[in-house]
């Protein structure tokens, strides 16, 4: 869950483009639920930088994340064919696997083992999509 190649292919010197931890906390609350730890880790570090998180397709605001179906849905795709989730019964977690949805969450598809994983590969991707490649 280090996110460093995020840092580096940015060119971010730090991790100052995020949500604080009060912000955190209180979407937690909301949810009642802990967040897995990389998405935390990814919301502190990157939350609110616009080329990582809603460049084509959106990083959900952590204050409006929900629940459909037994999944929590932090990802969105950008015409609404899909949105990714993760499962509320693995929480909490370190970095629990990754779920898409094409039908309103009547059904979900397992799409990757660690969601750490693909925040890296959507990160890279909505960067790449912002137009500063």
């Amino acid at each position: 869950m280090n996110y460093e190649q995020i840092k580096t292919f940015v060119g971010l010197s730090d991790c100052s483009q995020g949500y604080s931890l009060k912000e955190l906390l209180h979407a937690e609350k909301r949810l009642n639920r802990l967040l897995p730890i990389s998405l935390r880790k990814y919301y502190q570090c990157f939350g609110k930088d616009a080329l990582l998180t809603n460049a084509f397709h959106k990083l959900v605001n952590p204050l409006e994340i929900s629940f459909q179906n037994g999944y929590i849905v932090f990802y969105e795709e950008n015409q609404g064919v899909w949105v990714a989730g993760f499962q509320v019964e693995k929480l909490p977690a370190e970095d629990t696997s990754v779920w898409l949805t094409y039908d309103h969450g009547q059904s979900w598809e397992k799409f990757c083992d660690k969601l750490s994983e693909f925040l890296i590969s959507m990160s890279f991707f909505r960067y790449w999509r912002g137009g500063i490649m």
